[in-house]
C-alpha cells in the first residue's frame, strides 16, 4: 500500500503556453493551512433582486505566498497568481468517497495524492456537531456585502476527537485531509436526518 506522507518532497507540472513549469514545493504545515484559510476572503454581494454572487476576491495573492513559502526550487520558473493557486488545488485535493456506517462508527475513504487513505470516525454527539458549526465559519454582515471566514482548526479539533482508526499514512494526517473527512461524515449525517424526516 503506498502511504500519503507530507514529508516528501512534490514535484509538479504546471501546463502553461510555454510548455509547463515545475515547482518542487514541501507540504504545507497544518499551521500555514490555517493560515490559508484565515486570510482567504469569500465575499457575497447583494446584487439585486434577490439575487447574490459569491466569489473569493484574494485567492491567487493569498496562493502566492503559500507556494512561495513552501517551495523549494526558489530559482525555478517564476509563477503567476493563477499558476500558485493550480499548485495549491493539487496538493490539497482529497476526495472522499460516500461514508460507510458500521454500528456508531463510519468508514470514509479520502483519495489524495499519490494515495488512498481509510478513516474510521465514531458518531459525533450533537453538542460536538454544534461546537463545531459555531467556530467553523465566522460571518461578518455588511448593508450590501457578507465575508465568510473558515477556521480550519474547528474541523481539525472535531476530527481528533472522532476517530477511532485510520490507514494509510506515514505520518500525521494534515489538516486539509481532517477537514475533508468531516465534511463528508456530517454530509452523510444530514443524509441520514432528511431520510428519517421523510418517515413524518
Amino acid at each position: 500500500m503506498i502511504m500519503f506522507d507530507t514529508n516528501r518532497e512534490l514535484e509538479l507540472t504546471i501546463p502553461s503556453p510555454d510548455g509547463g513549469k515545475t515547482v518542487a514545493v514541501r507540504f504545507p504545515t497544518d499551521d500555514q493551512w490555517i493560515e490559508r484559510m484565515r486570510k482567504l476572503r469569500t465575499v457575497v454581494r447583494t446584487i439585486g433582486r434577490g439575487k447574490t454572487s459569491t466569489e473569493i476576491e484574494n485567492s491567487e495573492e493569498v496562493d502566492s505566498d503559500l507556494v512561495n513559502a513552501v517551495r523549494i526550487n526558489a530559482d525555478g520558473p517564476a509563477l503567476d497568481g493563477a499558476e500558485a493557486s493550480a499548485v495549491i488545488d493539487r496538493i490539497s485535493r482529497a476526495d472522499a468517497d460516500e461514508a460507510e456506517r458500521e454500528g456508531s462508527e463510519y468508514r470514509i475513504r479520502l483519495r489524495v495524492p499519490g494515495a488512498v487513505t481509510l478513516h474510521r470516525l465514531r458518531m459525533p454527539s450533537q453538542k460536538e456537531i454544534l461546537d463545531y458549526r459555531r467556530s467553523a465559519v465566522s460571518v461578518l454582515d455588511g448593508r450590501r456585502r457578507q465575508e465568510i471566514r473558515i477556521n480550519l482548526r474547528a474541523a481539525g479539533d472535531l476530527y481528533d476527537k472522532l476517530k477511532t482508526g485510520l490507514e494509510g499514512y506515514a505520518g500525521d494526517v494534515p489538516i486539509v485531509h481532517k477537514s475533508a473527512v468531516v465534511s463528508e461524515l456530517l454530509a452523510t449525517l444530514r443524509n441520514e436526518e432528511d431520510d428519517e424526516d421523510e418517515g413524518f
